[in-house]
């Protein structure tokens, strides 16, 4: 379907009637790209769009759900101050990751001011879900090597220590000395490991082979 230039005209004027409720003065349509700024409603975060956008935005209402249900999203005069931020949006050109980002095509942002690292995920949620997406990937991808490497290197320092185990030589038990006792009858030797063994023997012996003595 073609849109003509009427259709946009009766769009616009749809547009600014239900705009006035917000307090936003008309424009001609040849005004319809400048950038005006509006502001969140519950931060007070203002937000820099053609006034198109910005028309298309001031009616937007928050969900059920929200503290808030029923209200506009976006004011178009500050409704708190808002505290700016030094977090960086991840697409920032200061970004150590910017080459990475440029191979991959993503875009660059400017926003150089967000309140706080959540903030910089709200962000990136809602300006630049792709681009999110893609990182988010690439950052579990980078995780499961690291953990591969370090599941290889575990396996290889058990195997090194059980080699190492292996050959080590092992210990031979110490002979113990045995108590050596002769007969004073016929000079014969009798050995134990202890001197009461070698009695017994020695006492055994005289009694068989010298009558009992």
């Amino acid at each position: 379907m073609v849109t003509t230039m009427q259709d946009i005209q009766v769009q616009q004027q749809e547009l600014d009637q239900l705009a006035a409720a917000q307090g936003i003065t008309p424009a001609p349509l040849n005004e319809m790209s400048r950038m005006v700024t509006i502001y969140l409603r519950e931060t007070g975060e203002p937000r820099d769009m053609p006034m198109l956008a910005a028309k298309v935005a001031l009616l937007k209402r928050f969900r059920r759900k929200h503290p808030l249900a029923g209200q506009f999203l976006f004011s178009a005069t500050p409704t708190k101050e808002y505290h700016w931020g030094k977090s960086p949006c991840l697409l920032h050109p200061s970004n150590p990751n910017r080459e990475q980002y440029d191979r991959w095509g993503l875009p660059v942002c400017d926003a150089a001011r967000l309140a706080s690292p959540g903030e910089v995920q709200k962000h990136m949620k809602s300006r630049h879900p792709t681009a999110l997406g893609i990182i988010q990937e690439a950052e579990k991808e980078l995780q499961r090597q690291k953990d591969i490497a370090a599941q290889a290197s575990l396996g290889e320092s058990i195997l090194k220590a059980i080699t190492q185990l292996a050959d080590k030589p092992v210990a031979q038990p110490v002979a113990q000395a045995l108590v050596v006792v002769a007969c004073p009858d016929c000079t014969e030797t009798f050995s134990a490991k202890n001197k009461l063994g070698a009695s017994a023997r020695l006492k055994a012996h005289r009694r068989r082979a010298h009558g009992g003595k």
